[in-house]
């Protein structure tokens, strides 16, 4: 039989060896989390360095149309200035001669009206099909119907 130390000996033994199966199962369990979380924290990297480029590039995009829309404003500025401009000019000729006011004031020939006028287009073919069904100028030998 054994005696009391030795079966003391080999319950210490198995209980020690118990403990090392428990820890050794629980850091493979810890290293296979550890390994689960490094591959999260790489996807959730590439992740973070995509927006960041897409956050870069639509601040860039940003930046450039402020940037287009401020000269957008200036070139309608100028435009208004320069339409004021026309406007003031020809308002100036039309009061200083009395031959001009009175050749603004008359209306067109018909076929200048005609030519100023068009149907509403539903696409190109239609605007192409309209050109060509187009009545014709009367030749420049002929006098108009309506002349002024």
């Amino acid at each position: 039989m054994m005696s009391p130390w030795l079966k003391f000996m080999a319950l210490v033994i198995a209980c020690l060896l118990c403990i090392v199966a428990v820890n050794k199962w629980q850091l493979s369990r810890a290293e296979r989390t550890v390994s689960q979380q490094g591959i999260a924290l790489s996807q959730q990297k590439d992740t973070l360095l995509a927006q960041s480029a897409a956050i870069g590039t639509l601040q860039s995009n940003v930046r450039r149309n402020e940037q287009a829309q401020a000269e957008l404003r200036i070139k309608l500025s100028q435009a208004g200035q320069l339409a004021a401009s026309r406007d003031n000019t020809i308002t100036r000729l039309l009061n200083e001669n009395a031959d001009l006011r009175r050749w603004y004031g008359t209306a067109l020939p018909d076929d200048i009206k005609r030519l100023h006028r068009r149907p509403a287009f539903d696409g190109p073919d239609a605007y192409l099909r309209w050109l060509s069904e187009s009545h014709e100028l009367p030749d420049t030998g002929q006098q108009p119907a309506n002349q002024r």
